[in-house]
């Protein structure tokens, strides 16, 4: 346990400068709407940073991941490290999803703020719309585990990109088998949907979440709510595939082999 928490460490102070300039950014980012918000009397200026965070989660924990396989390919110190490849490469989730998790929670916070004491009454008069706290946690579910998935891709096309190096009459093509590989996953997925095997197969089971409901305010909006379904299988799929990427490439990374 005490070598894995070591390896979380040394992950952690990796990333940990351009984090903090991450964090920095986005605190700097939340003051400065909220400055215009107040100058303008306009409480929904600060709508759009919160909007923008929230969306750039999704690449967030991918980005930190990819910036963190680059420096080790750079150190080489992982070619010493006596931790399987499944240690190396979980310790590494484990410290982009937490840093994601820490970030998350900040625009959290701040909207949180904002929508008690500041414009809670807008949103409500503009979307007709009562916010509720499972919005969030639906939300944020769904933005970690889409970072999440797409973070696993990362590590998985890099594992197989540098264990091509392996083979010269590969090694100035790898490059182009990643464009293979990525190109190959869609054009399935094309296939699927073209077949009906992905409505047959994602429509198999379904939790629904919201009931038909139809708003109007007196601005000319109006908004229908219809029946909004969480398709089990369809997260049953995403998550197997996420263990089969994050399997091979453990399986992939050989650390006798510089990178």
């Amino acid at each position: 346990m005490k070598p894995f928490l070591g390896l979380l460490k040394k992950d952690g102070m990796i990333l940990q400068f351009w984090y903090m300039i991450w964090f920095v950014l986005s605190v700097g980012g939340m003051i400065i709407a909220f400055f215009f918000s107040k100058k303008y009397d306009e409480p929904l200026v600060t709508l759009p940073i919160i909007f923008f965070l929230f969306f750039f989660h999704l690449y967030l924990m991918p980005l930190m991941m990819m910036s963190m396989l680059r420096i080790e390919g750079k150190t080489q110190m992982w070619l010493h490290n006596p931790q399987s490849s499944y240690q190396l490469l979980f310790s590494k989730l484990c410290v982009v999803v937490g840093y994601q998790m820490i970030s998350q929670l900040l625009v959290n916070l701040y909207f949180l703020l904002l929508y008690k004491w500041y414009f809670n009454e807008q949103i409500e008069q503009l979307f007709n719309f009562k916010f509720h706290f499972k919005h969030l946690l639906l939300l944020n579910g769904f933005t970690l585990a889409t970072a999440l998935y797409f973070t696993l891709w990362v590590i998985f096309l890099w594992t197989v990109y540098h264990s091509l190096s392996k083979y010269p009459a590969l090694k100035h093509l790898r490059w182009l088998v990643i464009v293979l590989i990525i190109g190959a996953y869609h054009f399935l997925g094309y296939l699927f949907q073209k077949f009906g095997f992905n409505d047959y197969i994602f429509g198999l089971w379904r939790a629904e979440i919201y009931s038909n409901k139809a708003y109007e305010n007196g601005m000319g909006l109006d908004a229908a709510m219809t029946p909004l379904g969480i398709p089990a299988s369809f997260i049953f799929y995403y998550v197997i595939l996420s263990i089969i990427l994050f399997l091979v490439a453990g399986k992939l990374l050989d650390r006798k082999v510089e990178v």
